[in-house]
């Protein structure tokens, strides 16, 4: 399996992985599965500072992950939202441990220091996957979102990195050399 940056030609397999979430389930809280278009868009907005990876076997994409803001507000500036996504077919496979475990090792280099998954309650495959990666439940918020006829709630999960002060901001994923992590390349 190889992990990589994601590229542009890669949305419309992003947007087939990510379609059975939104439509089949109360994984995202959207309503509407966003086309390739939007998730093209998505992905040129935040590349720039938050890695979007993916994972990949025999030019055929697994699944994918993505940091983006936690809040605008300066002082969240070292703290990141984590998501990720895998085809049906390959849950269960370690597909989602091994983008979790490379995109955490992406942020630290940048100097995040402060992950967040946000995960509905009902959604108990994600929930344990979190507490598999470290990631503890730090709240629950009852009947935050309403889809396909019902209330659910969420669970925000949080994996700190580190205390440290703070001597810059986080520094672009871009402007790493990350060859180790993404195999193939020397980003």
């Amino acid at each position: 399996m190889l992990i990589r940056s994601i590229c542009p030609g890669d949305a419309p397999a992003v947007a087939a992985i990510y379609a059975p979430y939104v439509l089949d389930s109360t994984a995202s809280f959207e309503y509407d599965a966003p086309t390739a278009e939007e998730i093209a868009r998505r992905m040129e907005l935040l590349t720039p500072q938050y890695p979007w990876i993916a994972a990949e076997e025999d030019g055929r994409l697994l699944g994918y992950a993505y940091a983006s803001p936690h809040s605008e507000r300066r002082a969240y500036s070292w703290d990141v939202h984590l998501s990720v996504y895998v085809a049906r077919e390959e849950r269960g496979h370690g597909v989602g441990h091994r983008l979790y475990e490379a995109l955490e090792e992406i942020l630290r280099r940048q100097g995040y220091q402060v992950l967040y998954g946000v995960v509905t309650g009902e959604n108990h495959r994600s929930k344990g996957f979190h507490e598999s990666m470290g990631f503890i439940l730090r709240a629950e918020f009852p009947d935050a979102g309403f889809k396909h006829g019902r209330w659910i709630s969420t669970c925000w999960y949080e994996k700190r990195l580190g205390k440290e002060i703070p001597q810059h901001l986080p520094v672009s994923w871009r402007s790493l050399d990350l060859g180790d992590i993404l195999k193939g390349e020397n980003k």
